[in-house]
């Protein structure tokens, strides 16, 4: 029982520092945030941070593992209560645009880790994970679609990519330039443009 104890005690205090440096950094930029402002974000000693994490870059790792993973479970569940593979990939990228409302900090997190990854390899690796989650995700949803009929004949891969890119790119540029442009217009003029390139007439 005490080992359960101190094992959730744990987990609590972990994930509080991951959302505490969630916070600053989507804030301050990774560069401009440090241990110890992450502790008094926690409202934890700098001692207990090292505790659970051996330096910052640990922290920001274990973020983009926790990113990873609800992005996940958020697909997942709200892919659940589609019914094929057309409404299935509408579903998907209305998520993936609906991410810059919903969290808009995750954006500014994950610009920040982007500008990390060719500069440092493990940075590298968790972006790339995390962009293969979005990747494997839709090719799944595009193969489903070929299968059925539903799709036209593509380059599953190549689809993927093109798909995520335009809606990166589209996301990227709402946060860097807010007022330029109308964002829900534009989410909703790519997902007909998506469809009507990839759902058989």
């Amino acid at each position: 029982m005490k080992n359960r104890d101190n094992n959730d005690t744990s987990d609590i205090r972990r994930n509080q520092l991951r959302e505490a440096a969630y916070r600053l950094i989507s804030r301050y930029g990774y560069g401009g945030v440090s241990i110890r402002d992450i502790a008094k974000e926690a409202g934890m000693s700098t001692g207990l941070v090292h505790y659970y994490f051996n330096n910052k870059e640990e922290l920001l790792l274990s973020i983009l593992s926790l990113m990873n993973l609800k992005l996940k479970e958020r697909t997942v569940k709200a892919l659940a209560k589609t019914t094929g593979p057309r409404e299935k990939l509408e579903r998907f990228i209305q998520l993936a645009f609906g991410q810059a409302y919903r969290e808009r900090e995750y954006y500014h997190v994950v610009v920040d880790f982007w500008s990390m990854a060719s500069r440092n390899e493990r940075m590298r690796k968790a972006n790339a994970r995390l962009l293969k989650s979005y990747i494997d995700v839709c090719s799944g949803i595009l193969r489903e679609g070929i299968d059925s009929g539903d799709f036209l004949e593509l380059d599953i891969d190549y689809t993927a990519t093109v798909i995520l890119s335009l809606i990166q790119g589209v996301i990227i540029r709402h946060i860097v330039e807010k007022k330029a442009f109308n964002y829900e217009e534009y989410s909703s003029r790519v997902l007909g443009q998506i469809m009507a390139y990839i759902v058989k007439k």
